[in-house]
């Protein structure tokens, strides 16, 4: 049987923030990985045609989004069972500043919307698997 040490999470956190957070790629290589992470944008009130869902900030942050998420389901398992609580309450305080942050975000097109002034969209990553 193989012994695997387990990480603490802080020094995972610490990881995940220096080697990616402060190594961003491109905003072009971000708009490109966000592409294969699957993200799916759906409308829930609103006309997203009048959105701007290629700005930078949108994209930065959508990014680092997905890659908390990818970071998460690959060190979950790597934290020890007493950890995992702080592990979880790590990175639900960075889910939560990225989502804050999300939300504050002009995406109106052009300099005058007023049928864009309200409204709400769903993103989410879709998960689903082809079974060919």
């Amino acid at each position: 049987m193989t012994y695997k040490k387990k990480r603490d999470p802080f020094e995972l956190v610490y990881s995940f923030r220096k080697t990616i957070l402060e190594n961003k790629p491109t905003v072009d290589q971000m708009y490109d990985e966000l592409r294969m992470m699957n993200f799916k944008i759906k409308p829930v009130q609103g006309d997203v045609a009048y959105l701007n869902l290629k700005n930078d900030q949108f994209i930065e942050l959508l990014w680092s989004l997905g890659k908390l998420d990818e970071f998460y389901q690959s060190n979950y398992d790597n934290v020890a069972s007493k950890q995992k609580d702080v592990f979880y309450r790590l990175f639900d305080e960075m889910y939560q500043r990225f989502q804050s942050e999300l939300n504050q975000i002009s995406l109106h097109k052009g300099k005058s919307n007023e049928s864009a002034s309200g409204f709400e969209v769903e993103i989410f990553k879709d998960r689903s698997v082809n079974k060919n």
